[in-house]
This record gives C-alpha cells, sequence and structure tokens, in this order.
C-alpha cells in the first residue's frame, strides 16, 4: 500500500488498484487504519454509469 501524489492530487495504490484520497484529508496524516477505511467506503460505492449518445 503506498501513497503516492498524481496528476489529479493524491491517492492511495493498494493491490494494483487506485483510490481517490478526499479533498479534506492531509495524505501526510493519513494513518494505516484510515486508509483501510478510504479503501473499504470506495469498494461499497457503485462505479458511475456510462451513457452512450446515439448519433444520427
Amino acid at each position: 500500500m503506498q501513497i503516492l501524489n498524481g496528476r489529479f492530487g493524491p491517492y492511495i495504490s493498494h493491490q494494483k488498484k487506485n483510490f481517490k484520497i478526499p479533498k479534506d484529508v492531509k495524505p501526510e496524516e493519513l494513518s494505516l487504519d484510515d486508509c483501510l477505511k478510504i479503501i473499504a467506503d470506495a469498494d461499497k460505492k457503485p462505479a458511475a454509469k456510462k451513457t452512450r449518445k446515439n448519433k444520427k
């Protein structure tokens, strides 16, 4: 598990998946428990649906 600084802000990399860190949380102050909570919360949320517009 790593906390990295990416193009769109800090994120957690864990088991080949990336998890966004909320803006109100400072990445320097995250503990292992905090990271696991963020990962667990991200897994509960459904994936965003992609919409497709028909071209006529």
